[in-house]
């Protein structure tokens, strides 16, 4: 697990922390280690898990991770420490916050269209006037842009399904979904 903080580091993971201790503070782990489990915890953000020839990774994508790069970093550095192409990477997106009940003020509609995602990919104007943003469409533009081989996910909402936690809903007595993934070869 990590101590997710809304950035951009991705880190290696040699080791397991122990079964509830965070081995970093980070928003991205990858591991070419058979049997070490990666943890990511989410509750409106995407989870992202990604596997190489050779190892695995996790991401914690909010737009704040986006926005700074984060699924860029993880896929450099995943093919850098497995000595694959983007191309030959799975990525699998989990259940995260809809569009339509994700509004966020323009600043965060700017902040994710300078990453070079054209709004119109993910912002719609809402029913106050405001923008509604689609983070998996984001998340999904930028695996492409990464050249990510396969992109597959859930696109089930955790602020309207109730079989999810959700921050924005629940606030900060909210509890978290795990995505897992753990480097068995074969």
């Amino acid at each position: 697990m990590l101590q997710q903080v809304h950035g951009s580091a991705v880190v290696e993971v040699v080791r397991p922390g122990g079964p509830l201790a965070p081995v970093a503070e980070a928003d991205g782990a990858w591991t070419r280690v058979p049997g070490v489990i990666l943890a990511v915890r989410v509750a409106d953000c995407v989870p992202i898990l990604m596997a190489a020839p050779g190892g695995v990774a996790v991401v914690h994508a909010g737009w704040r991770g986006a926005a700074a790069g984060i699924i860029g970093v993880a896929v450099e550095r995943l093919c850098a420490g497995t000595g694959c192409e983007p191309g030959q990477l799975a990525a699998a997106i989990g259940p995260a916050i809809s569009q339509s009940c994700f509004e966020v003020g323009p600043e965060v509609v700017t902040a994710l269209a300078d990453t070079g995602v054209d709004p119109e990919e993910f912002a719609v104007s809402g029913p106050r006037g405001r923008p509604l943003v689609d983070l998996h469409a984001v998340v999904r533009a930028h695996l492409r842009r990464e050249r990510v081989g396969s992109v597959d996910g859930i696109q089930a909402c955790t602020t309207s399904d109730p079989r999810f936690y959700s921050h924005r809903r629940d606030g900060d007595r909210t509890g978290r979904q795990a995505g897992v993934i753990a480097w068995c070869p074969r």
